[in-house]
């Protein structure tokens, strides 16, 4: 009922892999996968970055994993023998907590317990925020809208003296 975290222009659809049907996992290389993508028209992974040595993969991923300000999902790291795992980036993360905040102060199930809980400052001015709003109008917006409404109001941001806005 609630659109995605990450706010895209329009819906499309993307080529992650090919996969052989058989017993054994088996995936297309990245070169086959980008071919199929252009031969049928459609969007494909993108290949971010390739790291030869641990100690080039450890800087980026500690760079990336601290990064609020990368408004994606995340990545998918996968290593030379295909094994894959995915990172989410804390933007989508933070949002996602948000989300969960967004349904309990719809459903009004906010305490000063919950309150306790809130880990930054931007959980709290966001928690604060929500509480401020009309219980309908919380409760009949997507965390899209209910995000785009923070940013806008000044709540989300502080001044050079760490102080609200």
């Amino acid at each position: 009922k609630d659109p995605h975290i990450i706010t895209y222009e329009q819906d499309q659809l993307i080529l992650l892999d090919i996969v052989k049907r058989q017993l054994s996992y088996e995936k297309a290389p990245f070169a086959e996968v980008k071919r199929l993508s252009e031969q049928l028209g459609i969007s494909c992974k993108q290949e971010v970055a390739v790291f030869h040595d641990w100690t080039s993969f450890y800087k980026w991923y500690q760079a990336v994993s601290h990064d609020d300000t990368i408004k994606e999902e995340g990545y998918v790291i996968e290593d030379a023998r295909g094994f894959m795992t995915k990172l989410k980036l804390p933007y989508y993360q933070f949002w996602k907590q948000m989300r969960g905040m967004k349904q309990r102060v719809a459903e009004k199930r906010s305490s000063q317990k919950f309150m306790q809980a809130l880990q930054t400052a931007e959980q709290a001015r966001f928690y604060t925020w929500l509480l401020e709003q009309e219980a309908d109008h919380v409760r009949n917006s997507s965390i899209i809208e209910l995000r785009s409404q923070f940013e806008q109001s000044g709540t989300a941001q502080l001044n050079n003296d760490g102080i609200n806005a």
